[in-house]
């Protein structure tokens, strides 16, 4: 039985490894075992339940030390998120395709699937977003599916592939 170091406030650690061994070598009733399976089970039961085994936030408290306050968004949710039906998400946004809304910024982005990010390409400097692919330069490059092809040496043919630009493109 494992006792502080100081002597005070003794406890006995009750982990489910004594609690086998208390049942292996029968110096725990099974009545107790029993007991000690309910609690757990009843506290899994608890906190599966939505809500219950959250800690409710006194109105004027601030919380305690600054990494356990909430970050600022609507009812908890980092912003820009906001709270429906129980989840933080992102408040309705309507982005330009072919950006789609990045699901943890709640900015419109460019998706690079390759990668599994969205980027946020600078519309106001001539970027484009390519599908799949992220975002480039039109100047430079074309969306050819969900990869780009260089302008002036490749070309995009209709099955979605880049093909040198004397090279016939075939279906």
């Amino acid at each position: 039985m494992p006792a502080e170091e100081n002597g005070q406030n003794q406890t006995r650690d009750h982990s489910f490894d004594e609690l086998a061994k208390g049942l292996a070598n029968r110096s725990l009733s099974r009545r107790d075992a029993f007991k000690w399976l309910g609690a757990a089970i009843m506290g899994g039961l608890l906190v599966s339940i939505p809500g219950v085994g959250w800690a409710h936030h006194k109105a004027g408290h601030t919380g305690g030390p600054p990494s356990e306050i909430p970050p600022s968004g609507s009812q908890g949710c980092p912003s820009p998120k906001i709270r429906q039906k129980g989840q933080c998400v992102c408040p309705a946004t309507t982005c330009t395709s072919p950006e789609v809304l990045d699901p943890e910024s709640c900015r419109c982005g460019c998706y690079i699937a390759s990668e599994d990010r969205y980027s946020n390409c600078n519309m106001a400097t001539e970027v484009k977003c390519c599908p799949g692919y992220g975002c480039v330069d039109p100047a430079v490059h074309l969306c050819c599916g969900t990869t780009v092809c260089v302008i002036g040496s490749t070309r995009c043919c209709s099955d979605g592939v880049c093909r040198p630009i004397d090279a016939p493109c075939t279906t």
